[in-house]
C-alpha cells in the first residue's frame, strides 16, 4: 500500500495552524493585559489599601495629606491600585514596611 502525501496540503495546513497559533498568543497577551487593567481599576477599602501598602490605618491617612487621593462619596473612601502604584512611582512619600 502506498501512501501519497500532496506537500501543497501539509503546507496549507502548516501555515493554517501558525496563523492560528499566532491569533492565540495575540489574544493571551491582550487577555493578559486587560486582567492587569482590570485588576489594577478594583476599587479596594481602606483596610484593603492598608493591606496592599502593609501600613497603618493612620499612616494612610498621612499618605493622603502627601497626594495619595482616593475616591470619596459621603464617608465612602475608595482607592484604586492604580492611583496607588502611581503615586508610589511619585517617591513623595517611602512605602510602609
Amino acid at each position: 500500500m502506498n501512501i501519497v502525501i500532496d506537500h501543497e496540503i501539509v503546507e496549507g495546513y502548516k501555515n493554517a495552524l501558525l496563523k492560528a497559533v499566532d491569533a492565540f498568543q495575540k489574544a493571551q497577551e491582550k487577555i493578559t493585559a486587560l486582567t492587569k487593567e482590570l485588576d489594577e481599576s478594583q476599587l479596594m477599602t481602606t483596610k484593603e489599601a492598608q493591606d496592599y501598602l502593609k501600613c497603618s490605618y493612620d499612616s494612610l491617612l498621612y499618605y493622603r495629606r502627601f497626594g495619595l487621593t482616593p475616591y470619596k462619596k459621603g464617608k465612602d473612601v475608595w482607592y484604586t491600585k492604580a492611583i496607588i502604584n502611581e503615586w508610589l512611582s511619585t517617591g513623595r512619600v517611602n512605602r510602609c514596611k
